[in-house]
């Protein structure tokens, strides 16, 4: 472990805006993400408006089919958490230009994708202020 993330602080303390506003996360050599942590303002509050709409609260216990858990997490994740792309092009080689339904669309056709965006949303060495200041320092 390095020298700087000897207390809670350095460990767990995160950047508050590359937390709302998203980091940029390459994908291979050409294609970058900008993603927002998963618990971000804004990606929870996507989170509880998709759970109202598929009628989950926290006083009933409904359960969802997959189907619509898998749909109600590709929303989350194109509305709440993926917030650009640069380089990112079709089967044709086009340029394509960032939207909600494009996310839509690339994170049901693209499981892994879906996957490895939730997980850099999740961990939480991406976003630490920490681990940040040691690479500005650099």
């Amino acid at each position: 472990m390095s020298e700087t993330l000897g207390t809670l602080e350095d460990m767990f303390l995160t950047t508050e805006e590359e937390a709302e506003l998203g980091k940029w996360f390459k994908l291979g050599k050409f294609a970058e993400v900008k993603v927002r942590r998963f618990s971000s303002k804004k990606s929870r509050a996507v989170r509880e408006a998709l759970e109202r709409k598929y009628g989950l609260n926290n006083t009933t216990r409904v359960s969802l089919g997959k189907d619509d858990q898998e749909e109600l997490n590709i929303q989350h994740i194109a509305k709440g958490i993926l917030v650009d792309w640069k380089g990112v092009k079709d089967a044709a080689g086009n340029d394509v230009k960032f939207t909600t339904e494009a996310a839509v669309q690339y994170l049901t056709k693209l499981p892994e994708l879906r996957e490895l965006i939730a997980q850099l949303s999740l961990d939480i060495a991406n976003f630490r202020k920490a681990a940040n200041e040691e690479i500005e320092g650099n």
